[in-house]
């Protein structure tokens, strides 16, 4: 090979390197430049300062705001408090976003690593932090996930009005449908505290369930009519247990149901042992079991102070309920809080929270036959036989 062509070929390969070297440089230019090592360093820092989160995701657009008393709410439930556990994580883990490096700025590869624009068919999910002087805090399209190890992620996003898609370290924990906002727990009664538990139907069957110290390791029936056999004691405690989780599966302000439609069901009651009163009543709506919640004060049971034997423990190794007591003055600001919460609501709980308080006398005992010497006219006694002659 000739010298000329060794120097034709060197500068080409010249012209080459420096032509890539361009692009390169093009496409870090391109990606990197203005984007800070963590993409929302003072988010944990301004925190309270927040007022609204929207949320757009495969279910579509939800909000969630601050109301006046400091309390999140979220908008496609009539308001309905939000879990500010969520609000915590998602502050928390989008604050410790780390830029890792640049990827493509084309949108048509957007859907390969799931940061197309949210909607039905994407996975993505936006979401939006203003303040309260409507400043926007965070707007970022969170993608794809990789989870490294347990403990650590990688993911891919993309900040809104930017056509840039960056890989990140972190998870991002953001849930994008409404129903994961909302706490499923409606309410809970601690079983220690539960002295008595009474169903009523609208016929005016009651069946009543009791306990009787804080202690006391059962419930059991109340009011049983004599020579009543019970089915099953522990389906009798599960009853009784009914308060101490009510979960729910839809929620919907009161307002918005028809009266005139609402069939009236089952109510039922837990009271404790200092005073506390809620009281559920089931209906029918359009071919639904809904609750609605009530909260009051009642009577307060005198309860020993003296801690219970081994014997008396509750068999979950739960603390006295005597040392649980609350005063009058804690249930009075109890009752009036779970009202604010509950009675602007109605809610679909659980299949098994309305199995149990839709329980029956029948369900759970049976009366006994009457004896068979009562059943019939008592025979004749045997009359002697006649004595016989020479005797």
């Amino acid at each position: 090979m000739s010298t000329r062509t060794l120097a034709v070929l060197a500068i080409a390969a010249l012209v080459l390197l420096f032509a890539g070297a361009g692009v390169y440089l093009s496409r870090a230019e391109r990606l990197r430049p203005d984007i800070p090592e963590l993409l929302y360093p003072g988010l944990i820092d301004r925190v309270d300062t927040l007022a609204h989160i929207r949320l757009v995701g495969p279910e579509g657009e939800f909000n969630i705001r601050k109301d006046d008393r400091g309390v999140w709410r979220v908008d496609e439930y009539g308001g309905y408090p939000a879990r500010t556990d969520y609000l915590r994580a998602a502050v928390l883990t989008l604050s410790d976003l780390k830029v890792l490096e640049g990827k493509t700025s084309k949108p048509e590869n957007y859907s390969r690593l799931n940061v197309q624009d949210p909607g039905e068919d994407s996975p993505a999910i936006l979401i939006e932090m203003t303040d309260e002087a409507g400043d926007r805090l965070v707007s970022i399209i969170l993608g794809g996930i990789e989870n490294v190890t347990p403990n650590q992620a990688r993911r891919y996003v993309r900040l809104t009005g930017d056509p840039r898609v960056l890989y990140v370290e972190g998870r991002a924990e953001v849930a994008g449908t409404p129903k994961d906002w909302i706490d499923k727990q409606v309410l809970s009664i601690p079983r220690a505290l539960t002295h008595e538990v009474t169903i009523t139907h609208p016929d005016g069957e009651t069946l009543r369930l009791v306990r009787q110290t804080p202690d006391t390791r059962f419930f059991t029936l109340a009011d049983l009519p004599p020579g009543a056999v019970v089915k099953d004691e522990s389906e009798v405690n599960i009853i009784g247990g009914t308060f101490i989780y009510i979960g729910l599966e839809e929620v919907r302000p009161i307002a918005g149901f028809d009266e005139s439609k609402m069939t009236p069901g089952p109510v039922g009651t837990a009271r404790t042992f200092d005073g506390f009163v809620m009281t559920a009543r089931l209906f029918d709506y359009e071919g639904q079991t809904w609750a609605r919640f009530e909260a009051s004060v009642g009577q307060r049971e005198p309860v020993a102070d003296e801690p219970a034997d081994s014997a008396g423990s509750s068999e979950d190794g739960s603390a006295a309920g005597a040392s649980l007591m609350r005063s009058p003055e804690e249930v009075e600001e109890l009752v009036r809080a779970e009202n604010e919460r509950l009675a602007p609501f109605a809610f679909r709980v659980f299949d098994p929270t309305i199995e149990r308080l839709s329980t029956r006398r029948a369900d759970v005992y049976d009366l006994a036959p009457p004896d068979a010497g009562e059943i019939g006219p008592s025979p004749e006694p045997a009359q002697p036989a006649p004595a016989g002659p020479g005797v």
